[in-house]
C-alpha cells in the first residue's frame, strides 16, 4: 500500500490509497514548507520547517510519519520512544508526561531542560490502524516560549484525527512532490542487487563494500564484502555485538529484530547501540546488523530517529538479492 502525503492550505492531511485514511491537523498561521520527505513502501516520513530554516538547522519542526509495525502497540511505541531518547541523551535528563491515552491513539510530551545544549520540547500524537502507527510531532528549541505555544500546539495535536474515507474538495489539496521513486542498484561486480530510493547516495567503503547514504544525514545502509568465515550467522552476530561493546562501553544489545522476506521466509538480525560517531564522537547512533547470503549488512541512524528509519531499512534489506555468476563475463567489473 503506497502512501501519498498531501496538505491543505490551513493544515495537514496524511493520506493513504486503497483502505483510505488520513491524519488531519491544524498548523499555526506562519509559513511552513516541506523540507524533507522519504518513503519506502508502507513507511514514510515528512518534515516541515519554517521559512528560512531547514531540517539541518531548525528552531521549530513538524514531523509526519507512518511506520509499519506488526501487531502495533501504542504503549510499546511510547515506552520504546522514551527509552531511545534516554539512550540518545545519556548526559541530559529527559522528562516526559502522558497527556492522553485512548484505545487507538496516544498523546504525550517530552523535554530536555534549558540548561542543556540539547534543550528542546516536543508534543507527540500517535494513532494505530491495522499494521501501522501514524505519528504527528511538533518540536521546538525555543524553550523560553514553551508555555506560550503550549495551548496552541496541545490544541492542534489533541484535535488531530485519523479519519477513514476519501478526501473531499480535492481541488483544495496541494500534493507535496516530488515523491521519491525506488530504483534497483546492482554493484559494479554484479554480485548483488538491492532496491533503494533514487535519492540515496552510493559510495564505495574502505573495505570493498557498498555504502548507501540517506539524505539529509538520516542514516546509512552498508553492504559488506562477502564473508570468509566458517562461523554460523548467529555466531557472527554475537561476535559483532561483543565487538561493539568493547569499542564503546555504553553500547549494548537492544533486541533481536526479524525481517520478513518476499518469499515468506524471514531472517533475524540484532540492534545494538548506542555508539558515538562524528569528529568529536558527539552523535549517538543505533545499528541494525544482519547477515544475509554470506554478507553483513549494517543499517545505522541517530538514536532519536532510529525507530523511524528502521521500517525503511528493513524493507530495503528485504529486497537484497545475491547473483550467482553465469559465465566468466559476469566476473568482469562494470564501469562505476
Amino acid at each position: 500500500m503506497k502512501c501519498i502525503l498531501t496538505v491543505l492550505f490551513f493544515g495537514g492531511i496524511l493520506h493513504a490509497t486503497q483502505d483510505e485514511f488520513y491524519i488531519k491537523f491544524a498548523k499555526d498561521d506562519r509559513e511552513w514548507h516541506l523540507d524533507y520527505q522519504n518513503s519506502s513502501g508502507s513507511s514514510f516520513i515528512a518534515e516541515f520547517t519554517l521559512e528560512g530554516e531547514t531540517v539541518n538547522d531548525w528552531s521549530e519542526l513538524i514531523t509526519v510519519q507512518a511506520i509499519s509495525v506488526p501487531s502495533p502497540s501504542l504503549r510499546k511505541y511510547y515506552s520504546e520512544f522514551i527509552r531511545n531518547l534516554k539512550d540518545a541523551a545519556v548526559e541530559h535528563e529527559v522528562q516526559k508526561r502522558l497527556i492522553l491515552k485512548e484505545r487507538k491513539s496516544i498523546f504525550f510530551e517530552w523535554w530536555i531542560h534549558e540548561d542543556s545544549p540539547e534543550a528542546q520540547h516536543e508534543w507527540v500524537r500517535a494513532f494505530k490502524r491495522e499494521d501501522r502507527i501514524y505519528i504527528l510531532r511538533y518540536t521546538t528549541k525555543k524553550i523560553h516560549e514553551v508555555e506560550k505555544v503550549r495551548p496552541i500546539w496541545e490544541k492542534n495535536l489533541r484535535k488531530a484525527r485519523l479519519k477513514s474515507g476519501s478526501i473531499k474538495n480535492v481541488d483544495e489539496l496541494v500534493h507535496l512532490s516530488p515523491k521519491v521513486e525506488n530504483r534497483v542498484f546492482t554493484d559494479p561486480e554484479k554480485t548483488f542487487s538491492i532496491e533503494i530510493p533514487s535519492n540515496w547516495e552510493v559510495q564505495r567503503d574502505d573495505v570493498g563494500g557498498i555504502l548507501f547514504i540517506v539524505p539529509p544525514s538520516k542514516g546509512t545502509l552498508s553492504i559488506c564484502a562477502p564473508l570468509e568465515s566458517d562461523l554460523s550467522e548467529d555466531e557472527i552476530l554475537h561476535g559483532m555485538v561483543e565487538l561493539r561493546k568493547r569499542e564503546d562501553a555504553s553500547c549494548k544489545l537492544i533486541r533481536h529484530e526479524k525481517i520478513n522476506l518476499p518469499n515468506g521466509e524471514s531472517i533475524e538480525g540484532v540492534i545494538v547501540g548506542p555508539t558515538r560517531v562524528g569528529s568529536q564522537n558527539e552523535i549517538p547512533i543505533n545499528t541494525l546488523v544482519v547477515v544475509n547470503h554470506g554478507r553483513m549488512i549494517f543499517a545505522t541512524a541517530p538514536v532519536e530517529i532510529f525507530e523511524e528509519m528502521l521500517p525503511i531499512f528493513k524493507e530495503r534489506i528485504s529486497t537484497f538479492v545475491v547473483h550467482e555468476p553465469s559465465s566468466w563475463w559476469d566476473y568482469l567489473p562494470s564501469f562505476w
